[in-house]
């Protein structure tokens, strides 16, 4: 889970091999402008946060 783009080369080659199925980012606010043409490959957590929290 990661969206300030330390990780675009291993997406770029995850994209070319076929194996990248989704990024997942936190929240918009933290989303770098290097992760732009990966479009299709993003989730924001903050929309899918009650698929992921713990509830006790």
């Amino acid at each position: 889970m990661a969206g300030d783009g330390d990780y675009l080369c291993l997406y770029e080659y995850l994209v070319e091999k076929k194996r990248l199925l989704r990024i997942i980012i936190p929240n918009s606010k933290s989303e770098s402008s290097l992760l732009k043409k990966l479009q299709g490959y993003k989730t924001f957590l903050i929309f899918d946060r009650s698929k992921v929290e713990f509830k006790p």
